[in-house]
C-alpha cells in the first residue's frame, strides 16, 4: 500500500500527454480517483495491528522464558523429591516392612501359643478324666490282629515248602496260631530231634517270607538264615539230588524273586547243586589270616 501511495504522489507531479502516439489525435485526460486517504487509513490500521503483534510476540517470549524457568524449578524439585524417595522414604519403607514382618511373626507365634495352650488344656482334661477311671491293665493280644485266613494260608505255604524239600514220613503239617509254630503229625517240631527242629525253623522263616511277599505292602528286602539244617541226619543218601538238603537249597534257588536270602552253612554240608545262577553269589570264609582269601563275614575283622 505504501507503494501505491508513493506512485500516486509521483504521477501527480508529472505532465500528461493528451495526444495519441498512433493517430496524433487529442483525447480527454481521465483523472483517476484519489484513494490516498483510505489507503493511508488502512496503512495506519495495519501498523497498529503490527505493533500489537510485536507486543504480543514479546509477551509470548516473556511467558515462554517464565515457563522455561518454571520447568527448570519443577525439574529441580522433582530431583529433590526423587532423592528423598530413594533414600529417606526407602529407609522408612524398610523399617515399615521390618515392623510388618515382626508383627506377622508375632501373630504366628500367638496363634501357635494359643494352639499349644488349647492342646495342653485338652491333655489336662484327659488326665483328670483318666484319674477318674478305674485303673486296669489292657492285655495286648497281637494274635487277634491277624486276619482269619492267616492260619490256613500259612499252613498251605508250609505244606508246599515241605513238598519241595522232599520231607519223608509226614502225614500232616500245619501252622498252629496259638503256639505260633509248626506242627508235624500233630506234634511240636522239637519232637523230631535237634536236626529237624532247625529244618522246621528254616521252613517257618521261608513260609513267613512267602506270606509277606504275597500280602505285605512293605516287604522285607532280605532274610538271613544260619545253618538251616544244623544237626540234620538224613541217612546214607545225604547228598543225593532228592534228599532234604538238596530240596531246601533248590527251594532257595527257585524262590529268589521273593527277596534276598543270606545263608550261612558249612561247605561239607552243602548239596551238590548248580549254583551258577547269575543271581546267586557264593562266598567262602577261610578263617585263614592272609590276603588271598576272605577271613569271615565281616570285612577287616579277625578274631
Amino acid at each position: 500500500m505504501s507503494f501505491i501511495v508513493e506512485s500516486e504522489s509521483i504521477l501527480s507531479n508529472n505532465s500528461t500527454n493528451n495526444i495519441c502516439p498512433f493517430c496524433n489525435n487529442h483525447f480527454e485526460e481521465q483523472i483517476p480517483p484519489n484513494n490516498l486517504e483510505s489507503i493511508n487509513k488502512e496503512i495506519i490500521r495495519i501498523k497498529n495491528q503490527l505493533n500489537d503483534l510485536i507486543a504480543a510476540k514479546k509477551d509470548v517470549f516473556t511467558e515462554k522464558n517464565n515457563s522455561l524457568l518454571s520447568i527448570k524449578k519443577y525439574n529441580e524439585s522433582y530431583k529433590k523429591l526423587e532423592y528423598i524417595t530413594k533414600h529417606s522414604l526407602k529407609k522408612q519403607e524398610n523399617e515399615i516392612k521390618s515392623k510388618i514382618n515382626t508383627l506377622q511373626e508375632y501373630i504366628k507365634l500367638t496363634s501357635e501359643l494359643n494352639s499349644m495352650m488349647s492342646i495342653t488344656a485338652s491333655w489336662n482334661e484327659d488326665l483328670i478324666n483318666l484319674d477318674k477311671k478305674v485303673a486296669h491293665k489292657t492285655i495286648y493280644k497281637p494274635i487277634e490282629l491277624f486276619p482269619s485266613s492267616f492260619e490256613n494260608e500259612l499252613s498251605t505255604i508250609i505244606k508246599d515248602i515241605l513238598k519241595s524239600c522232599n520231607l519223608p514220613k509226614y502225614e500232616t503239617a500245619r501252622f498252629n496260631l496259638k503256639s505260633f509254630d509248626i506242627e508235624i503229625n500233630n506234634d511240636q517240631k522239637n519232637a523230631n530231634g535237634k536236626g529237624f527242629t532247625a529244618f522246621y525253623n528254616t521252613v517257618l522263616v521261608l513260609a513267613f517270607r512267602k506270606y509277606l511277599y504275597d500280602k505285605a505292602n512293605i516287604k522285607p528286602f532280605f532274610f538271613i538264615i544260619d545253618t538251616p539244617l544244623l544237626g540234620l541226619d538224613v541217612g546214607q543218601a545225604e547228598f543225593s539230588n532228592n534228599n532234604i538238603r538238596a530240596g531246601i537249597y533248590q527251594y532257595f534257588i527257585n524262590s529268589i524273586e521273593q527277596g534276598q536270602l543270606i545263608i550261612f552253612d558249612n561247605e561239607k554240608d552243602m548239596p551238590k547243586l548248580n549254583f551258577t545262577n547269575k543271581k546267586i553269589k557264593t562266598i567262602y570264609f577261610s578263617h585263614i589270616k592272609d590276603n588271598t582269601t576272605r577271613y569271615g563275614f565281616l570285612l577287616d575283622y579277625e578274631d
